[in-house]
């Protein structure tokens, strides 16, 4: 994955206001590198989602009630 940097130290940094906070300083990808991982995030939590808790869920409250809290 290629990222681009951004620093205050090129030609046109008076023209982003990096004597300011917020600046635009940092590593950025390209588009469509932003694209891909923003439905790579979204499609890692649909499969979270359609994970089944309950299981897990009943051993809590078990636990829980085992050990009096």
């Amino acid at each position: 994955m290629e990222t681009i940097k951004f620093t205050c130290h090129g030609n046109s940094s008076p023209a982003y206001s990096c004597n300011k906070p917020g600046d635009n300083s940092g590593e950025y990808v390209s588009l469509d590198v932003a694209e891909e991982m923003r439905d790579l995030i979204i499609d890692l939590y649909v499969e979270l989602r359609s994970i089944d808790t309950s299981q897990a869920l009943k051993h809590a409250d078990e636990m829980r009630d085992k050990i009096g809290i």
